[in-house]
């Protein structure tokens, strides 16, 4: 950060301690977002190159969350049909190529699509498909109505990339009303710089950023 700039605390008035003192397990969700192929596997020039070095700590976050009672969710990133189109980014932000390739590789039957291999993915999880970067904007998914459904109050954030579908979930679900952790140990971009300034920017004014022995600290007071 520039020695002249303001923290998000210092200009909004917002706490620089630990922002949520506990999380309450059995409303709490792990929302796991986009760990696919085309997003992780480098045969794809979409590919972020540090994601597989999170899987373990993405499935000892998923683990620790279902032994206290909580729930995973695992996202996926679809290519949109008539009916969620995204014509701006479609039409607008991506190349005709660009856009030609997305609705191809992120087919729900294609192997671009699927979760990567090495996900402790297990039958009591959930798995939600998104058409947009954020799993919660308006035509997206069906995430609001999951969360609503499992009476969820916390969601921590873990996948890729950090600075673009995950950050937009995270910013999202604080608007949403749902306190809104990122879980830095579990999210990948491009660049550590990208990393970086996504979680210094998100925690100075939208939610919390924690590790996941942080996480479980805050998950064993309330046992």
């Amino acid at each position: 950060m520039p020695a002249n700039a303001k923290s998000g605390s210092a200009i909004y008035g917002t706490s620089t301690d630990r922002i949520f003192s506990s999380i309450e397990a059995s409303r709490c969700a792990l929302l796991v977002i986009d760990m696919q192929n085309y997003f992780v596997d480098p045969q794809y020039p979409t590919a972020v190159v540090s994601a597989a070095a999170t899987v373990p700590a993405i499935n000892r976050m998923a683990d620790l969350l279902r032994i206290f009672g909580g729930c995973v969710i695992w996202i996926r990133t679809l290519s949109s049909t008539d009916e969620s189109r995204w014509s701006v980014f479609e039409d607008h932000i991506l190349t005709p190529q660009a856009r030609s390739l997305r609705q191809v590789l992120l087919h729900p039957d294609h192997h671009a699509s699927k979760l990567i291999e090495g996900l402790d993915c297990r039958s009591q999880d959930k798995v939600v498909y998104k058409t947009r970067f954020s799993a919660l904007a308006p035509q997206s998914s069906n995430l609001l109505e999951v969360l609503a459904g499992q009476n969820i109050e916390t969601v921590l954030i873990a996948g890729t990339a950090t600075n673009v579908c995950c950050e937009s979930t995270a910013k999202d679900a604080t608007v949403a009303n749902y306190k809104s952790i990122m879980i830095e140990d579990c999210l990948s971009a491009h660049t550590e710089d990208a990393h970086k300034h996504s979680l210094a920017n998100f925690r100075g004014i939208f939610g919390d950023v924690l590790t996941v022995n942080q996480c479980a600290a805050l998950l064993s007071k309330e046992r």
